[in-house]
């Protein structure tokens, strides 16, 4: 994360001048005159940000990548994409009487970057405004946080939570006291930053609480994902060691391959023990593959494996690279599903982004748009990909899981893509500054193998993307599965 030291200071400090002028100016009525919202923007020394500076930091140095939306605070479904306008050196977005929630990527340290929510306590914004965004963003985490440690009354809290939600309710406060925007910003920074940390160690640590209370009723899922077939018997035997007997392998059915190039690894899997999710269809390869050509290639592969678990109706649906079809083409899918494999599961994988793309393919407003009351009955379980690389979650995963949950109440849950780091990629995105590709690779898997679990209806999953490529050599993300399935085995119960 680029930090505004000394070279700023001086443009900082006029900055501030601005701001504090600014914020006069709005408490005098400018605002309401033109129905805005004005956004405050401060580091954590409490120098103010410019404009610039704040999209280097939302967007993490590319220009490309901004991300701001207005979203329902309720449904989190888009209002409006790319609403900041420039006004007195300040951001501001317009309000009408509809209430918005402003949606923006945000840094915190050392957890990487979150999605921020701004929702002013949940009523969100639809009447004029001054808010200084990082000391508001970190009293709308904290709320989400007190209601989120509410719901789990059985959480025995670590050292680790406590310590951390301490520091950020003593910053809040010390905020609450003062009226220097300056040292609110501060402070709210400061906040966030002991907030992502707090929220980070709940999910994870009650996850797997929660897990094994309920795995006797619900077994879990912890999958990997296998995208070739070569040395596909040590690729399976380091899965089935690591996950057994709640192992799950995802197997990427690759364009231009027939059933023919995968029977001996689907036989090998079964005779590990492990139960198999077939994607026919990556959504790499969606645009590849008309309406018609789509739905015969699961009717070819359901055929072909009986003995497959589970089918991949859709991959990455709601991502703006596949083709406009996609909703008829899961349709079909499902159809077929039901047609040709009774009894087995159909799968449907959202991509994450609520604020990283464009309005129609944000995960929520496209579920509304896209998915009708049939196609939702007959999906058996729904999953989200996660790349924190191409969208942020960070403290918004509570939120992310309780609305698909209330999307689908009568489906399973969780998650059905998991990784870290795009090769050649050289930001940081998340856990990890100095070693993104390694300490920030492990960090992100033990957080959400163990997170997706925390909920009711979710199966966990994982399907880490790269598994052949990283898990064989290394030992650390070997245990985090190895570990998670023993504490999981310890709850007194098979599976």
């Amino acid at each position: 994360m680029l930090l505004l030291r000394s070279p700023l200071r001086i443009a900082g400090l006029l900055l501030l001048a601005a701001q504090l002028l600014a914020q006069y100016s709005v408490s005098a009525g400018s605002a309401a005159e033109k129905g805005q919202v004005t956004l405050l923007f401060y580091d954590r020394d409490g120098l103010p940000l410019s404009p610039s500076q704040v999209r280097h930091l939302s967007n993490n140095g590319p220009v490309d990548r901004n991300n701001d939306f207005l979203v329902d605070p309720l449904t989190l479904r888009v209002i409006a994409a790319k609403p900041l306008k420039i006004s007195d050196s300040n951001f501001t977005f317009e309000v009408t009487d509809v209430p918005v929630a402003f949606a923006f990527n945000w840094p915190t340290e050392p957890q990487g970057y979150s999605l921020i929510l701004l929702d002013n306590g949940g009523t969100g914004y639809s009447s004029p405004a001054l808010v200084n965004f990082t000391y508001q963003a970190a009293k709308d985490v904290k709320s989400r946080l007190d209601a989120a440690l509410a719901a789990r009354p059985d959480y025995q809290p670590s050292q680790k939570f406590r310590a951390a939600y301490d520091e950020a309710a003593g910053h809040i406060s010390v905020a609450d006291a003062s009226p220097n925007q300056s040292l609110k910003g501060r402070e709210g920074q400061l906040a966030l930053d002991r907030l992502a940390v707090a929220y980070d160690a709940l999910l994870s640590e009650h996850g797997l609480a929660f897990a094994r209370a309920a795995h006797v009723d619900s077994p879990p899922w912890l999958g990997l994902t296998v995208d070739r077939t070569a040395h596909y018997r040590k690729t399976l035997d380091l899965a089935a060691s690591l996950t057994q007997p709640y192992g799950w392998i995802r197997i990427v059915f690759d364009d231009g391959k027939g059933p023919s190039d995968y029977a001996e690894l689907i036989r090998y899997a079964k005779d590990k023990g492990l139960k198999v999710m077939g994607e026919p269809v990556d959504s790499f390869y969606d645009k590849r593959y008309t309406r018609a050509r789509y739905r015969q290639r699961f009717i070819d592969f359901i055929t072909a494996f009986p003995e497959v678990d589970a089918w991949e109706v859709g991959n990455e649906v709601n991502g703006g690279w596949l083709s406009p079809e996609i909703p008829s083409k899961i349709a079909d899918a499902v159809r077929e599903v039901r047609r040709l494999a009774p009894g087995k599961l159909a799968v449907l994988t959202l991509f994450w982004q609520l604020n990283t793309e464009t309005a129609r393919t944000s995960m929520f407003t496209w579920i509304d748009a896209n998915l009708p009351a049939q196609v939702r009955r007959d999906i058996d379980v729904v999953f989200v990909s996660l790349y924190q690389e191409q969208a942020p979650m960070g403290v918004f995963f509570d939120r992310m899981m309780l609305a698909l949950r209330s999307e689908f109440p009568a489906q399973k849950i969780g998650l059905g893509e998991l990784g870290y780091w795009i090769p050649g990629q050289q930001f940081w995105w998340a856990h990890s500054k100095e070693d993104p590709n390694g300490a920030g690779k492990r960090g992100t898997a033990s957080q959400y193998y163990h997170a997706a679990l925390d909920y009711s209806g979710s199966v966990g999953g994982g399907f880490w993307w790269t598994y052949i490529q990283d898990f064989p050599g290394d030992p650390t993300l070997q245990s985090i599965l190895r570990d998670l399935r023993d504490s999981l085995l310890n709850a007194g119960s098979g599976p």
